[in-house]
């Protein structure tokens, strides 16, 4: 695209220069001619000049034009591709009870919403999807419809209970390490004092054990509020 643009751009600049030259020589023609004494032979020889030259400058003229039109095409970016279109043209095909095949047209206007919903079909489903779907009548389309959303309510139930299955698992957890804990503060106040040494260092893991999954837990409840949500 860049190699025909310049070669555009090229030919376009020849042809302006040979415009010129030609207004030139036409313009140094008149200036002879007008500033000319002698008489003329014939009026002949001046019209069919004149009429070639004529012809010429027509011809360099209109072929500026189109090389100008075809650098504007080219230059200027192409906006419709980025625009909805706003007629969609469908042909569709049926077959009869005799196993003849015929065609009807149909043409949607100004309706952007159907336009592009029909473009998005055609896009992500294939034919045999879209052939299936279409043979079926409003019952079973129904039918396909309830059990799709008996399926996102059966997938929903499903993560609910894992949710609540991780919290309880976290909940027992948290109730062995309280216990856990409780046990080691009761020995700790019947025990001597060497005995003592170890039991701090216990506890103390055993506290940021509670506390991070007390965290989880936490983030846990916030995330399947969410999604319950």
């Amino acid at each position: 695209m860049v190699k025909f643009a310049r070669g555009v751009k090229h030919l376009q600049a020849q042809e302006f220069e040979k415009y010129k030259e030609n207004c030139q020589k036409q313009f140094e023609l008149q200036n002879r001619l007008f500033t000319c004494t002698d008489e003329q032979s014939t009026d002949e020889d001046t019209s069919e000049e004149s009429d070639e030259n004529t012809q010429l400058l027509d011809e360099m003229s209109r072929t500026l034009e189109n090389l100008l039109r075809q650098n504007n095409a080219i230059n200027t970016p192409n906006s419709s591709s980025n625009e909805r279109p706003k007629m969609l043209h469908i042909i569709r095909t049926y077959i009869d009870n005799q196993g003849q095949s015929y065609q009807q047209e149909e043409f949607v206007r100004n309706n952007d919403s159907v336009i592009q919903a029909y473009i998005k079909i055609r896009q992500t489903k294939n034919d045999k999807f879209i052939k299936a779907y279409y043979t079926l009548d409003e019952t079973e389309r129904e039918t396909l419809k309830r059990e799709r959303r008996r399926l996102q309510e059966q997938l929903r139930r499903v993560k609910r209970n894992e949710a609540r299955y991780n919290q309880y698992e976290k909940q027992q957890i948290l109730l062995q390490i309280q216990q856990q804990n409780l046990a080691l503060i009761q020995s700790a106040e019947t025990c001597q004092l060497p005995s003592l040494s170890s039991s701090p260092i216990n506890l103390k893991r055993s506290n940021s054990i509670l506390s991070n999954l007390q965290l989880s837990m936490s983030e846990d409840d916030d995330h399947s509020s969410s999604s319950i949500s």
